[in-house]
């Protein structure tokens, strides 16, 4: 009966769970203004849909099912322990308490790396995919080696987490089993002194077991561990949609008529715009109208990436970020 609810866990609710939060982050992605591409880099979109999504969908189910596993062995582990002596029930608080604080502290920690690893990869992504889109350049120019370099040394950087997750593990792993021989140490102390508590062969069975339990021990923390870091991501995700702002407004809900556009021309009037960090508008109140069937240059494109802008950008230094799309602040558009 268990197999067969967990393969139905498996085979349906968990592919629906992740096509659902996998339709969350692209929606929030398509629907982003420019100017959040302006200021996000690639690398760490990149990032959200690889490694976030990684986490959500391989990660977490595997992990929460093996936790809840090794959650059953370590109390069916801890029971066989404690009948080795019938005050070892005494010690049980405390040697909880102590694998409470052991793992409230390695998982925030391991929670931190965790960020940090996010980090430092978001600009390796970045590297990579702008060096695929502009490799012919990079060619041309003979630019091979700096980007080579370039590359190694960001591949470097974003494998220090990794190995220092890796120190923060074998630190683990190191006072679990002190923490396991401490609890051998008890079982015997109690047994030599308090004779009338125990039995060779209940001291056996205890005995035997803490072998196991240091096992199942660190392979709960593990998994319960890296379900964390799993719901984590869910948790970036959720705040992810939550900061990223839709050009969708909500009062964008006029429908035009069925036979629009009645004349074809366009007008812009009062249109003001500038850049998204910069406070000084560069177009202010300008006007713009296109005719029927008219062509327009290349730098008309947008309405408010004029030669009026291009003067302006020039006075106020801008001239390279002119070129760039600009946010419009207010405008008025007819057709």
């Amino acid at each position: 009966m268990v197999l067969i609810l967990s393969s139905n866990l498996y085979m349906k609710l968990i592919p629906r769970s992740g096509a659902g939060l996998h339709k969350i982050l692209l929606t929030s992605v398509m629907g982003a203004p420019q100017s959040f591409f302006d200021k996000t880099d690639s690398g760490l979109i990149l990032n959200r849909f690889s490694q976030d999504m990684t986490l959500i969908d391989a990660s977490l189910p595997g992990a929460a099912a093996m936790c809840f596993s090794a959650f059953l062995q370590c109390l069916a582990q801890f029971g066989l322990i404690a009948t080795g002596s019938t005050y070892m029930a005494l010690a049980c608080p405390a040697l909880v308490l102590c694998v409470y604080f052991l793992q409230s502290f390695y998982l925030r920690t391991s929670r931190q790396m965790r960020f940090l690893d996010l980090e430092c990869k978001s600009p390796l992504y970045t590297h990579f995919t702008e060096t695929i889109e502009g490799l012919s350049t990079i060619r041309a120019f003979g630019w091979e080696e700096h980007f080579l370099r370039e590359n190694v040394e960001l591949l470097d950087k974003s494998q220090r987490p990794h190995y220092l997750m890796y120190c923060i593990q074998r630190w683990f792993n190191l006072v679990l089993l002190l923490l396991v021989g401490l609890t051998a140490v008890i079982v015997v102390a109690l047994a030599t002194n308090l004779t009338s508590t125990t039995t060779g062969g209940r001291l056996g069975v205890s005995l035997s077991s803490i072998v196991n339990f240091n096992f199942s021990l660190g392979m709960f923390m593990m998994f319960w561990t890296q379900m964390e870091t799993s719901l984590g991501a869910i948790a970036r995700l959720k705040s992810f949609e939550k900061e990223t702002v839709s050009e969708h407004k909500e009062e964008e809900t006029f429908m035009p008529s069925h036979d629009w556009p009645t004349s074809g021309a366009i007008e812009f009037r009062n249109v003001s715009a500038s850049h998204g960090y910069v406070n000084l508008q560069l177009v202010q109140s300008t006007n713009l109208l296109i005719f029927h069937l008219a062509r327009l240059p290349h730098f008309a494109t947008y309405p408010w990436t004029s030669n009026l802008e291009r003067k302006s950008a020039s006075v106020a230094g801008l001239e390279g970020e002119s070129t760039r799309p600009m946010a419009p602040r207010k405008a008025d558009v007819l057709n």
